[in-house]
This record gives structure tokens, C-alpha cells and sequence, in this order.
């Protein structure tokens, strides 16, 4: 009883965060005089697209579905079209998502204290995150830049949900640097708090998830615990996706605002955050490059 208290305690903090900007998002985009509900780009017909670029909150009025139309044909589910049905999922999600930083952050926590192994939470954070954000990355034919600046909204639902099991995470490393005095996990998950914080306050929060491509590495360095020659694919995948393709995303967007101009909505205060936490990681993941290259040369000679 006393653990599950614990885990509790843990993500209260985030909890709390993350249902407090989910607030701030709907009051800053609702409009007060029309009702409206929020749908992704790849749902609306053509003359919707024309009309509202981007993930918006767009008018009932505009839509091909209402939200009176949905609540009708609830009592009959097999009544709805695929847009329909996609439009209520997506609308009813948004008065869930929110618990998702709270129960994920128990579990890590709860099995963290079950298993007695320091690895376990980290491990398992590394597989949902990092499998599932491979999944969506690799199927896009569309560059992440491009998407910040059209003002894509997720391209699935995995893709929404995904940054909130990190939104958990991230008090779960938080709760374990105060109570232990980590100042490895205080740094790391302090960082990734204060990133999705942002990008929940300007409901933009999928973003987040093609950084996540960076926990594929984290999948072996786990494994190390168990086995130590998982260091080579630790090693194999750190300089692949944090060398190679989490520095190419960045130089494309670096790119596209320096050398071509490129300006957004909400540009004024998402590029400042992006500058910054994708320089940091960067930086981290340079130095941390540096630290992996000499273990190997002191492993393999």
C-alpha cells in the first residue's frame, strides 16, 4: 500500500500540468460564440482543407458532421461513416487523454518498485515509445519540417498518445531524482517535463513525437543490464538515429527558417522551444556520442 501511495504521489505534479494546459489549449482556440470540435487535417473533404489549413478547431458549422449528428447515431455505431466515426473517437479523446501522464506514470513507477530493477521502467518506455514512434516516422512521406510549418495535427492515434506515456514518464524520473538525489534522471526528465509542457499549452504536443525516435538506442542501452553485448546495438542505433536522423530533421527545419524564410502560426513561441531542446539534445547526444566511442575502443582493444 505504501508503494502504491508512493506511485501516486509521483505523478501528481504532471498530472495536474497536463490537465491544467489542455485547459489553457481549448480556452485559447475555442471560439466563444460557435461550438466547435476538433478533427485532423486528413479527415476533412477538400473544400474543408481550403478553408481551415491545419489542425484547427473548426466551426460545426463548417463540417460535414456535427456534433449533435454524432451524439444521434452513438446509439448506433454501425451508422456512422469512417469520417464520423474518426471525428467522435477524436473529440471524445480529448476528455481522456489527460489520465494517460497519471496511470502511465504509476505503472513506472509501481514497476519499478515490483520488479526491484532500476531498468524495468526505462526499459519499457523505450519499447512503447520507441517502436511506436519508428512505426509512424518511417510510413510519413512527409518531411517533419513541412508538417510543423503546414500545421499538421497527428497523423493517427498512436501518434496523440504517444507523448503523453513520456508526459508520465518524465514525472516518473522527476519523482525518482528527488527522492534518490539523481541529478542524471533530475536533468533528463526535467528537460523532456518542461518541452511537452510547452507543446501541450499550444496543443502541439504530437510534435513530440518524432523525437522520441531517439528511445530506439535506449531499447539496448536497457538491455545492457541483462546481457552486455547489447552494447553494440546500443552503439549501432545511438549514432544512427541521434547522429544521424534526429540531427537531419533539425538541419531540414533550420534550413527551411534561415535560408528560406519559411514562418508558421504560433511560430513566435514554438520556434524558440524547438531551437532550444533540439540544441540541447544535440549537444547531450554529442557528448554522450563522444563517452560511447571510447567504451568501445576500450571494450573491443
Amino acid at each position: 500500500m505504501i508503494q502504491w501511495i508512493r506511485s501516486l504521489h509521483a505523478l501528481l505534479l504532471p498530472f495536474v500540468l497536463a490537465y491544467a494546459s489542455n485547459a489553457l489549449a481549448e480556452s485559447v482556440h475555442r471560439d466563444s460564440n460557435t461550438e466547435t470540435l476538433v478533427i485532423p487535417l486528413a479527415r476533412l473533404n477538400e473544400w474543408e482543407i481550403k478553408q481551415a489549413p491545419g489542425w484547427y478547431n473548426i466551426p460545426v458549422k463548417e463540417l460535414a458532421i456535427s456534433e449533435s449528428r454524432l451524439d444521434d447515431l452513438m446509439q448506433d455505431p454501425h451508422k456512422l461513416t469512417p469520417v464520423e466515426h474518426q471525428s467522435w473517437i477524436h473529440r471524445n479523446l480529448n476528455d481522456y487523454k489527460h489520465w494517460i501522464p497519471l496511470a502511465t506514470g504509476i505503472g513506472f513507477q509501481w514497476l519499478q518498485d515490483y520488479s526491484g530493477n532500476l531498468y524495468s521502467a526505462p526499459l519499457v518506455h523505450s519499447l512503447i515509445t520507441g517502436f511506436g514512434s519508428n512505426w509512424i516516422y518511417w510510413q510519413r512521406d512527409k518531411p517533419s519540417w513541412q508538417r510543423v510549418v503546414d500545421g499538421d495535427g497527428p497523423d493517427n492515434l498512436m501518434e496523440e498518445l504517444l507523448p503523453y506515456v513520456t508526459y508520465g514518464y518524465s514525472g516518473y524520473e522527476l519523482y525518482d531524482s528527488l527522492t534518490k538525489g539523481s541529478a542524471q534522471y533530475l536533468l533528463h526528465g526535467g528537460t523532456i517535463f518542461l518541452i511537452l509542457s510547452t507543446l501541450k499549452s499550444l496543443d502541439k504536443m504530437h510534435l513530440a513525437t518524432d523525437a522520441l525516435l531517439m528511445e530506439t538506442s535506449s531499447i539496448f542501452l536497457h538491455m545492457q543490464a541483462f546481457d552486455k553485448r547489447f552494447l553494440y546495438g546500443f552503439a549501432l542505433t545511438f549514432y544512427l538515429y541521434r547522429w544521424g536522423v534526429f540531427p537531419k530533421m533539425l538541419g531540414e527545419y533550420v534550413k527551411a527558417w534561415y535560408w528560406d524564410g519559411v514562418r508558421y502560426p504560433n511560430a513566435e513561441y514554438l520556434h524558440p522551444g524547438i531551437m532550444l531542446s533540439t540544441s540541447v539534445f544535440n549537444a547531450l547526444n554529442l557528448y554522450w556520442g563522444s563517452l560511447i566511442a571510447r567504451k568501445l575502443v576500450r571494450h573491443l582493444f
